[in-house]
């Protein structure tokens, strides 16, 4: 108990003519309950490198995936499509 373990789903989307399928990762990462407002302001007003910031932080050993994780949901949260570059870590 107490260890963050990668779920994972399947999902297809039936609507869509190519039926979408897509692998779903899912990760808790823990953190405190104090920076729970700031961590709500940041999702509320858009603040995505706040949030990478933060998290890599925490979780360095997750930075890579959490900078890609937050890179796709910026531009899915603008309604644009397209995959962000990344830069590779050193």
């Amino acid at each position: 108990m107490g260890q963050h373990v990668v779920n994972l789903s399947t999902i297809c989307d039936y609507a869509t003519p190519e039926k979408d399928t897509f692998i779903e990762l899912h990760m808790a990462l823990r953190f405190p309950r104090e920076d729970l407002e700031k961590v709500q302001t940041w999702r509320g007003s858009g603040d995505w490198e706040s949030a990478e910031q933060y998290l890599s932080e925490r979780y360095p050993e997750h930075r890579l995936l959490l900078a890609d994780w937050l890179a796709r949901g910026r531009i899915r949260s603008q309604g644009k499509s397209g995959t962000p570059k990344l830069v590779a870590a050193a």
